[in-house]
């Protein structure tokens, strides 16, 4: 709840360059205990130094919100791939998991704040995952993985237009 009063009261990104790899990194590295706990192998595949021009520290709260979603929908173990890319027009971010996926009913709701398949937990992480892409103006795509689990790709616009921004 305090990060959604936080990117709502803020609203805009304070664009800075950064270093994508440092900072996925430091998401990874901040969610290890959790990742280690729940038995969940790692994989990491982006280019050793990948600029961007991005708020740091909301692109960081959506990284690790979509890692913590991972998280829970593996309790016992399994395997966790984030891949990153950069096309001519924007820079990819795409965390994947060998959960069980997203059924076709939680597609419709899935960035509803109130929205969650955690029981009482609220379902406010996505909602502000998508909220702080779209302040990039930027895209969340989501899929389920053919060989099962689900896949989120967070894609970010290399040129952003700072006016509309």
């Amino acid at each position: 709840m305090n990060d959604i009063l936080h990117f709502t009261n803020e609203g805009s990104p304070w664009y800075r360059k950064t270093d994508l790899s440092l900072l996925i990194r430091d998401a990874i590295q901040s969610l290890e205990s959790m990742l280690s706990k729940s038995r969940i192998h790692t994989e990491l595949s982006l280019t050793t130094s990948l600029n961007v021009f991005v708020d740091p520290d909301m692109l960081r709260c959506a990284i690790k919100n979509l890692l913590v979603n991972a998280i829970d929908e593996m309790p016992n173990g399994g395997d966790l791939v984030m891949t990153v890319w950069q096309t001519e027009a924007a820079v990819e971010i795409e965390v994947a998991d060998s959960g069980p996926g997203i059924d076709t009913e939680a597609f419709e709701r899935l960035f509803n704040p109130a929205f969650s398949t955690k029981g009482c937990r609220r379902g406010s992480g996505l909602a502000i995952v998508q909220q702080i892409i779209e302040l990039h103006q930027g895209k969340v795509i989501v899929e389920n993985c053919p060989e099962g689990g689900a896949a989120f790709t967070l894609r970010v616009p290399t040129q952003v237009d700072r006016a509309a921004a």
